[in-house]
């Protein structure tokens, strides 16, 4: 195949994934069908069906897109020319914010639920690279002497645990949603006891 063809052909892909991505997260996944993505992209039911044989086959590709672009949001984090604390912040939000999107939109939390039955691996691999992220900003914090008492492995799992709350699959009918300030708020208790000079090692 051609350099022109293979273009093309990404081209048409993305088209069809832009589309999908539009209807599933407007109308979810039930009341989407073929002949809508068909009809919103111009382009032939059988061809889309080449590219893609039935609409589990499409929430993979547009997930795996999705947690690839995730990734790249969260690796320009890590890459900011900011302190640690200041790097996890801004991880932790970025999480939270997508969370909560998936929580409040209910044609996005269908798609979550897709995800979990078609992809679980998938879930396993996000928590393993969050534990992953936080280890990273936890070690440049101890690194740089702006957090001198982290123990990344052991802290990154604490903080890990201790943020569960904030990332509920629904919100809870009594306490309400999570909110975003005191998620940073938690944070900060962690910066601060993590800014205190490391302690003397014992003789």
């Amino acid at each position: 195949m051609t350099p022109l063809l293979d273009s093309r052909k990404d081209s048409k892909r993305a088209l069809i994934l832009g589309a999908a991505r539009r209807r599933f997260g407007r109308f979810g996944i039930r009341a989407t069908t073929m002949q809508e993505i068909a009809r919103d992209t111009d382009i032939a039911v059988g061809t889309i069906y080449q590219f893609f044989p039935d609409k589990d086959a499409l929430i993979r590709a547009w997930v795996t897109e999705h947690c690839q672009q995730m990734h790249d949001e969260l690796v320009n984090v890590l890459r900011q020319p900011v302190h640690a604390e200041d790097k996890l912040r801004q991880f932790l939000t970025l999480r939270f914010r997508a969370e909560r999107a998936m929580r409040e939109e209910a044609p996005m939390h269908e798609v979550a639920k897709a995800v979990r039955r078609l992809m679980p691996e998938m879930v396993q691999e996000t928590v393993a690279a969050v534990f992953g992220y936080l280890r990273t900003i936890l070690e440049e914090g101890r690194e740089t002497g702006s957090l001198p008492s982290v123990e990344p492995d052991a802290d990154s799992e604490i903080l890990f645990h201790s943020l569960r709350g904030f990332f509920p699959t629904v919100d809870d009918p009594i306490l309400g949603p999570p909110e975003e300030k005191t998620m940073l708020r938690v944070i900060d208790w962690f910066v601060a006891k993590w800014k205190l000079p490391r302690p003397k090692s014992q003789p």
